[in-house]
């Protein structure tokens, strides 16, 4: 087994949400709290390719994504600064640089196919419209209130793919025979819970562990399975003050890491 570097984002920002298309590119979201501005990158996971460089929409910060399908990213505004609810639909072609239609009556609901199901909030309720998710033109008036909405919602959820997924468990002691050999291997005080990832022929390992100043630290751990042994070291998050989980996950055969809650470190798993 061998971990490869691939590529590594740092603006100094946080990272606040990371999204990947099934074509493969990842979506960085990342924002300046303190100017309140809200940056977006997007890289060819496989290539490294900078596809989207330090965008930055005309709303600098009350901006959220909704979906980010194919080359196309859906953004929304939200209806106040302090409150989480969304308005505005905008679909920006990543390729093409350029906002591709724009729909501010409506709000995004979910897609099926090339069909996007959005809606405004009515009275009594909520009344839905079919658009083509291409192009925004509204194609259907679903009217409010139709149970078609629930049958066409579990067919988006049915749509959803995270088979080429890995997300990391929590650990519990003594269930799994390797890493209770390599956390013993460590001779280190380990606090909170671990977290892992097991692969065929690998171990994916994090751990929080205090350094010289008695700081807590979160270090990953790669592990050949075969020879039982670790090949792969780094702190991933220094000096926390709190325990932090979901710093990694595996997408294909990418281990994307979040370190120091700024950075974006994409490795490859050979």
């Amino acid at each position: 087994m061998k971990i490869k570097k691939r590529f590594t984002h740092a603006r100094g920002l946080a990272v606040w949400r990371l999204l990947i298309n099934k074509d493969g590119s990842l979506l960085i979201e990342e924002r300046d709290t303190k100017n309140k501005e809200v940056f977006y990158q997007c890289y060819h996971l496989e290539t490294g390719k900078q596809l989207l460089k330090n965008f930055r929409p005309e709303e600098t910060f009350w901006l959220g994504v909704e979906e980010f399908r194919n080359e196309v990213i859906y953004f929304h505004r939200f209806r106040k600064p302090d409150m989480p609810w969304h308005k505005d639909i905008i679909a920006y072609s990543v390729p093409e640089k350029k906002i591709l239609w724009e729909n501010t009556e409506l709000v995004f609901g979910f897609r099926v196919a090339s069909d996007l199901y959005a809606y405004k909030q009515t009275f009594e309720g909520s009344q839905f419209y079919q658009l083509n998710g291409e192009t925004g033109e509204v194609v259907t008036d679903l009217g409010e209130n139709n149970p078609l909405i629930t049958e066409l919602k579990s067919k988006a959820e049915a749509e959803k793919d995270y088979s080429e997924y890995n997300f990391p468990s929590f650990y519990t002691p003594g269930t799994i025979g390797i890493i209770d050999e390599v956390l013993a291997s460590r001779g280190d005080v380990f606090e909170g819970k671990a977290e892992y990832i097991l692969l065929p022929n690998c171990l994916l390992l994090t751990v929080h562990i205090k350094n010289k100043r008695q700081e807590l630290q979160q270090v990953l751990y790669a592990v050949d399975l075969h020879e039982k042994k670790i090949y792969f070291e780094e702190v991933i998050n220094k000096a926390e003050i709190t325990l932090q989980f979901d710093s990694f996950f595996m997408f294909r055969d990418n281990l994307i890491v979040i370190r120091d809650k700024t950075d974006v470190v994409i490795y490859k798993i050979m």
